[in-house]
């Protein structure tokens, strides 16, 4: 199969524009971990301060392990469809 039949089926388009679609989350996922991570309880003044050093952490972590997984998905599915490497 070459990549102008490829382009042409459906089926194809449609992995394309899912691939595209997992992408959406991953923004307010960030915000989430943002939110949860960059707190720390600080029971001297009894109250939550922001670490920006384990927000930073946990959003760098968060979007690798989001993006290799979407990655992994979208070259088994390749494999699995085409049979080939890409």
């Amino acid at each position: 199969m070459n990549n102008n039949d490829l382009e042409n089926k459906v089926w194809y388009r449609l992995l394309k524009v899912l691939y595209i679609i997992s992408y959406i989350p991953l923004p307010f996922l960030l915000l989430l971990v943002l939110s949860d991570f960059g707190r720390d309880y600080n029971p001297v003044i009894n109250s939550y301060t922001w670490n920006i050093r384990n927000a930073i952490q946990a959003f760098a972590i968060t979007s690798l392990i989001y993006i290799l997984i979407v990655e992994l998905f979208k070259k088994a599915i390749l494999y699995i469809i085409l049979g080939k490497r890409k």
